[in-house]
């Protein structure tokens, strides 16, 4: 049951109250055009591998800066804004999820 409490959880703060994620599934969308373009350029032989690992990279690089700025600087403001630590860590990983996701959909469900 805790289980299904954290998937709920992670549902809803994480992907459907999150008002930033489509910015990341934006950014990764985009971004995972531009990168397989360069990888095939390039003739990488795994480019759809290069690219996932490049679009996580930029995404877990994002979510720390924003640890950086936001909950360094002051915690409670953090907590005033996403409610607590559990809402921005799930807020986070919704980020994560939703861009590598939609680059992930890309790569794989797309056109040939």
């Amino acid at each position: 049951m805790e289980l299904i409490q954290a998937l709920k959880d992670f549902l809803y703060i994480g992907l459907c109250n999150n008002s930033w994620l489509w910015f990341h599934i934006l950014a990764a969308a985009i971004g995972t055009k531009y990168i397989l373009n360069y990888a095939l350029r390039k003739s990488y032989v795994n480019a759809e591998v290069f690219v996932l690992i490049i679009v996580l990279s930029l995404a877990l690089s994002w979510e720390f800066t924003e640890y950086i700025v936001e909950l360094s600087a002051d915690i409670q403001n953090s907590i005033a804004i996403y409610g607590s630590i559990k809402n921005w860590i799930l807020d986070c990983l919704g980020d994560i999820f939703g861009a590598v996701f939609v680059s992930g959909s890309i790569l794989f469900l797309g056109e040939d």
